[in-house]
């Protein structure tokens, strides 16, 4: 029997003044032995959900049932407890007993089962966590690691012998190799035990990767329920309620729901591409958290300590993972470099070789038939033309960006080819994308930026979120200046302007055509160091104040839309064949 939640309402601090409705009317059925994914922003109600499956909350109306038992009912409650298993958020600071065993065996022999039996179930609990009980059940809660503190309260649930476990954020804090034994620990216990999952998590990562159905909460509301692929392959949905999840995974899943494969025969890896590795994304954090309010505004996904260690040649790359001994000796060496440095520099954990060598050839095996001699595979198809696209502008380029404010490789067309493996082939037609106004994502200097009301009204409309990290882009109107300099770093033949209905509910569009730096009025995009000086000149142009969505054809555009357009172009001596009223692929107007 299922998990059965029925208009469910919850009130917090009902009849006073600060009363709030946690949750409205929220209906959903689990399964036995799925996976559920419970997703959704902060405050959208999902630790008040799942604090009602197993009763520790009481509905203000609505009922939940659990195979059967109403867990309304104290009697009935009681045995319904013994079904769910609730992990919730940093559950090691809940660990209490003087020893690993009797902290796994507590919940247990609360429930009657004697002493001895408890100590067995304990060991078996412990075991299906991955600790050896031989090893870890007379050790102290309080020596343990972040990530065995984590199993060992998972264990301590799992020995109640749960049909659902419910784990509200079971990664939170821990480091990219903690959460991967995590998760790889709780589909262990799901595939032994046949037990269901709800997992809440920010993470849309790992609700991509592990989970089978998603729910979405919204302030209370349950305003979707559908398979991963149906979830994340909808952008759109996602982006307008707070949530997003990387481009590669969501273009994943959405090729997945088309029923497209993905297979050797359509996705291949370079094998001189670096290997971002789990501790990369660590020492990402660390960094940023040692900068303090001096921070680079990092993804925090680990790819300038990968380029470090790359630039350090210490790094692995992915034809590395092709042979065994070379593996094995370039990740001791980059290993045993980083705990004489990056460990004391930082003060965390020594590196554990054994962990990292796992994790890599554990990926050697599912990525080997993907990873080739990209040089090659691109001459063989060269008669057929090749398309390079490059992430971020030319103002994150390492060497002609806003240094230090840049990414850590080189996004220009120039180097496309170079970095792809055919450094032979000129590239002849560069296509540069430009939105209609200007965003900036990271930290640094940035000419114009909007604050107060103005920003959030031209961010809201474009829905400028950061794609990796979720936090609000840096907004302001369109800037030339920057513009033109990134045309002449990428050499761009052509030109796309997008996003351009979002300026439809704009009265007047100021357009910066040059900085005031020093009292000097200036058009080319200066030193990173004087940035800080120059001041916005505008001209401003009329706004068109109409639905420009479903235009088709340059003539379909309100003329101040035309006329903005081809003020753009003048300015940036570059033409602008593609303009883009919308997400869709055919809101695309091509000019003739």
């Amino acid at each position: 029997m299922p998990i059965v939640v029925e208009k469910l309402n919850h009130a917090y601090m009902e009849g006073s003044t600060l009363a709030h409705d946690a949750l409205k009317d929220v209906t959903l059925t689990i399964g036995d032995g799925e996976f559920l994914g419970l997703i959704g922003h902060t405050g959208s109600g999902k630790s008040t959900f799942v604090q009602h499956l197993n009763g520790l909350l009481q509905p203000t109306s609505g009922s939940v049932t659990v195979d059967g038992f109403d867990m309304a009912d104290k009697k009935q409650r009681v045995q319904g407890r013994r079904l769910v298993g609730m992990v919730f958020q940093y559950p090691e600071y809940q660990l209490f007993e003087e020893t690993v065993a009797k902290d796994v065996a507590f919940g247990v022999k609360n429930m009657g089962v004697p002493e001895a039996e408890a100590m067995v179930r304990a060991d078996e609990a412990m075991a299906l966590v991955g600790l050896a009980p031989e090893r870890f059940r007379d050790k102290s809660p309080f020596e343990l690691s972040g990530g065995e503190k984590r199993r060992a309260a998972l264990a301590g649930i799992i020995v109640m012998r749960p049909k659902y476990l419910v784990l509200d954020e079971p990664v939170a804090g821990l480091d990219p190799l903690g959460r991967r034994d995590i998760l790889d620990t709780i589909d262990h216990l799901r595939a032994t035990l046949g037990c269901a999952v709800v997992m809440v998590s920010h993470s849309m990562d790992d609700m991509a990767d592990r989970a089978e159905r998603v729910a979405v909460l919204s302030a209370g509301t349950l305003l979707r329920v559908g398979s991963t692929a149906e979830i994340f392959g909808d952008a759109k949905f996602l982006l307008e309620n707070g949530l997003d999840v990387p481009q590669v995974s969501r273009l994943a899943l959405a090729l997945r729901a088309r029923g497209v494969a993905i297979t050797p025969a359509n996705f291949r890896i370079s094998d001189r591409a670096t290997v971002v590795l789990p501790i990369s994304p660590l020492e990402d954090k660390m960094e940023e958290q040692r900068l303090g309010k001096a921070h680079f505004g990092s993804t925090l996904r680990g790819i300038a300590p990968a380029y470090a260690d790359r630039a350090y040649k210490k790094a692995l790359r992915m034809g590395d993972l092709l042979h065994e001994k070379t593996l094995e000796t370039h990740l001791q060496r980059l290993v045993d470099w980083k705990n004489e440095v990056t460990v004391p520099g930082y003060g965390c954990e020594p590196y554990q070789y054994d962990e990292l060598l796992a994790y890599c050839k554990e990926y050697a095996e599912k990525l080997r038939p993907y990873i080739c001699d990209a040089g090659r595979l691109l001459e063989e198809r060269q008669d057929k033309g090749i398309l390079f696209e490059a992430q971020l502008g030319a103002l994150r380029d390492l060497d002609y960006g806003i240094y230090p404010y840049t990414s850590s490789s080189t996004p220009l067309a120039a180097y496309a080819p170079v970095g792809c493996g055919l450094p032979s082939v000129k590239v002849d037609r560069v296509v540069g994308v430009v939105k209609a106004y200007s965003t900036c994502v990271g930290e640094g200097p940035f000419v114009g930026e909007l604050q107060g009301d103005e920003a959030v009204a031209l961010r809201e409309a474009g829905h400028e979120y950061g794609a990796a990290t979720g936090r609000p882009r840096r907004v302001t109107w369109m800037d030339v200046v920057a513009a033109r300099y990134g045309v002449r770093m990428q050499a761009a033949t052509e030109l796309a302007l997008t996003k351009m209905d979002v300026l439809d509910g704009f009265k007047e569009l100021p357009v910066c055509v040059g900085y005031k730096l020093h009292g000097q009025v200036i058009r080319d995009f200066p030193y990173t160091a004087d940035l800080d000086d120059c001041e916005p000149v505008y001209e401003v142009l009329p706004g068109w104040q109409c639905d420009t969505t479903h235009a088709r054809r340059f003539e379909d555009l309100p003329k101040a839309a035309q006329d903005y357009v081809l003020f753009i172009e003048k300015e940036l001596g570059c033409p602008i064949p593609y303009v883009s009223v919308g997400a869709e692929r055919d809101a695309m107007i091509i000019r003739g």
